[in-house]
Formats: structure tokens, sequence, C-alpha cells
């Protein structure tokens, strides 16, 4: 008896001692595998912060009218590189959509969104024709280097244009280069996108554009361009911050849509445009009246000499007594 009990003892000693062994490689494997989660997302912030200093978020966030509580998009979200900057910027009472086609990504993109704590964003799977984003709700939306892969852009700049408020803006981001076929296929072959055949797109799908910077940014290694355009879903901007000499000769940059009071939609008729040279000696006459509708944080930090400071909401109220004026009014929300 006393033998058996010794093997008894013994086996479940050497048990034990597997089972301790067993036990300890797993939590060796376990804090090696979350060791090295850690340091791919160090790795991966840093490379971010790089990225977002090359790539002039503190210039694009302006732009794109990025405000707390805004409610936003970030289509081709990809990594969430852009996603995430989008949720600390809007705030808690702001909205982020997320939207990507690829399921891996998407994946990824909720796991990121768990990581980070990010209360504020929505997850959305498009398709490569409907960015999947609800109607009429978006303050703005931003594409970067997501629209030249982009096989069916005409729906998709259809379904994000719809997906914006009258006053809703979109940043397309995109890289360029000098040296490709102006051919689209030729283009998208090689990851590029010219600003010209972006511009197209854009008035094709009843966009307007505001505003054409090329280049806007250049990679660390110098290799590659970007240009940035910011488009508005609706007619409102009229007069657009930019100096007219910065923007490309023989394009329509060059030129300012006019509309007088009660003008319909219809601003492509020649008998409301201007030249920005004579917008410009209007304004220095005193002839016209220049209205700012974006934000009185932005209107404060800096805005055409003379504007008057409308906030979206308050255009209809304030729409009779700025047409009494008896004079053009020029509207800006760039």
């Amino acid at each position: 008896m006393h033998a058996d009990t010794r093997r008894r003892r013994g086996s479940i000693l050497g048990f034990t001692c597997v089972l301790a062994v067993l036990l300890l490689m797993l939590v060796g494997v376990v804090m090696a595998q979350r060791q090295a989660a850690r340091d791919l997302t160090a790795s991966r912030n840093r490379e971010e912060a790089v990225r977002e200093n090359w790539q002039r978020l503190n210039d694009v966030f302006p732009l794109a009218g990025i405000a707390p509580g805004a409610k936003v998009a970030d289509v081709g979200a990809g990594s969430g590189f852009l996603t995430v900057r989008l949720a600390r910027a809007v705030g808690p009472n702001g909205r982020v959509y997320a939207v990507d086609i690829v399921p891996r990504v998407l994946e990824g993109l909720r796991e990121r969104v768990r990581e980070e704590g990010l209360h504020n964003v929505e997850v959305v799977e498009g398709a490569i024709d409907d960015s999947g984003l609800p109607r009429d709700a978006l303050d703005s939306v931003i594409i970067i280097y997501a629209y030249h892969e982009m096989s069916e852009h005409e729906a998709m700049l259809r379904h994000v244009r719809e997906s914006l408020k009258p006053t809703g803006r979109l940043v397309l981001i995109e890289p360029t280069s000098r040296l490709v076929a102006p051919d689209r296929r030729a283009q998208r072959d090689a990851d590029v996108l010219s600003a010209e055949l972006a511009e197209n797109d854009l008035r094709a799908a009843g966009f307007h554009v505001a505003e054409l910077r090329d280049p806007f940014a250049t990679e660390l290694s110098g290799r590659s361009l970007q240009w940035l355009i910011l488009a508005h879903r609706a007619p409102g901007v009229l007069l657009s911050r930019t100096r007219p000499q910065a923007h490309r000769a023989g394009t329509a940059d060059g030129r300012v849509v006019v509309a007088p009071p009660g003008a319909d939609d219809n601003i492509t008729r020649a008998d409301l445009r201007l030249s920005a040279a004579d917008v410009r000696k209007r304004v220095e006459a005193g002839s016209a009246t220049i209205v700012d509708l974006r934000s009185d944080a932005e209107y404060r930090a800096g805005h055409i000499r003379r504007a008057i400071s409308v906030l979206p909401g308050e255009v209809g109220a304030k729409l009779s007594a700025i047409a009494s004026r008896h004079e053009p009014v020029f509207l800006y929300c760039a």
C-alpha cells in the first residue's frame, strides 16, 4: 500500500509539474503576444505621427470644417489613421463614419475603434458604387488616397454628395505625378490621379469646386506629390479665401460665381458670373456685400475684409435684410 501511495503521489506530482510548465509556457506566449501587439501599436503610432505632419492635417481639418459636434465621414478609411483623428476632433457630441469595402479591413477598423475606445465612430461597410452613408446628414466627407482606386467613381460621388448637408463639404486628397500620361487607366495603374480629371468628375456629379491646391503636400521621400480639392454640395461657396492667382490658369477656379438674392440654382448662366478682378473691384469700392457662412470661431480667426458673419442656420432669417441692400451678395464658407 505504501508503495502504491508513493507511486500515486509521484504521478500526481509529475502531472502537476507538467501542468505548471505548460501554464508557464502559455503565460509566456500570451505575454509575448501582448508585447508584440504593444510594439506594433507603438510603431504604428510613430509612423502615423510622422504622416499626420507631412500630410498637413492641421490644414486639412479647417478646410473640411471639422469642429466639435460635427458629423463627418472617412471614406476609404483603411487602417483608421484619419478616423481616429477625426473622432478626437469632433468630440463626444460628434459622429464619424468610417467607410471601407474590404471585409478584413472593416474588421481591423472595428478592432481599432474598440482598442481606442472611440464611442463616436460607426464603421460602415460600403460598396464599390455606394458609400452607405446616411442622406443629408454630414457636415463633411474626407477621402484620402482612395478615390483614384474607385472603379465606380461617378456613382460613388453622387452618393457622397447626397450624404452631405446643403452646406456640406468634400475634401479630396490624391497622389499625382507629372510623368504619367493623362489617360485615366494609365493613371490608375500607376496609383495616381490628375487634379483635372478629379475636378471634371466632381462637377459632373453636381459638386461646386471651391479650391484647388496643387501641389498640396509632398511625402518625406520627396517622390510623391499630393493635390487637394475642396468642393461643396451646393452653390453656396461663391468666393474662395485662396487668392485667384494661386489657382491654375485656364480652369474655372479663376472665376467667381455671383448669385444675386432670389437667383435660382442655375448659377452656370453667364449673366451670373464675374471675374475675380471684377469681384475685387466691387468689394474695394464697397458696392457689394460679402457674407461669411463659416463658424464664429473661423470668422474670428480670419476673414475677408468687411465680410458679415452669418451662421448657416441664420441665413433664412437674415436674407431679407441682406437682400434689401440692392447690391450683389458674395457668399463664401471655405
